[in-house]
């Protein structure tokens, strides 16, 4: 049984001998994390909205990194198997609600605009 993690596949690792090279799909989701979390920072009016693409632009990639993983060992034909660990699962979601609570907010301030009468 191999067992790789995130960073083996953001900084390349070596497995049984072989080389497993750096995936720009995890490189991506990694930055997208980072990027994500100094936007928190963020104040102004795009904060949100730049906090949204992050995360959707973190989950895409991590979503394409699992499809692009399990059709590379299909195409070895090895019977090789990948289980996704919990912490694909959780950076998945938490990619996922961040996209969501960044764009929730966002739809609200439309509405209460549209309510208020101009002065």
């Amino acid at each position: 049984m191999v067992e790789l993690r995130g960073t083996d596949m953001v900084f390349g690792q070596e497995v049984q001998g072989e080389q497993v090279g750096q995936d720009i799909y995890a490189i991506l989701a990694g930055i997208a994390g980072v990027v994500g979390s100094i936007l928190l920072f963020a104040a102004g009016s795009q904060g949100p909205m730049l906090r949204g693409i992050a995360g959707v632009l973190g989950a895409a990639c991590l979503v394409v990194l699992q499809i692009k993983a399990n059709s590379d060992l299909k195409a070895q034909g090895q019977g090789v198997t990948i289980e996704y660990q919990i912490g694909y699962w959780l950076a998945l979601l938490f990619f996922i609600g961040a996209a969501l609570a960044n764009y929730i907010p966002l739809g609200q301030e439309g509405e209460e605009d549209q309510g208020r009468s101009p002065p």
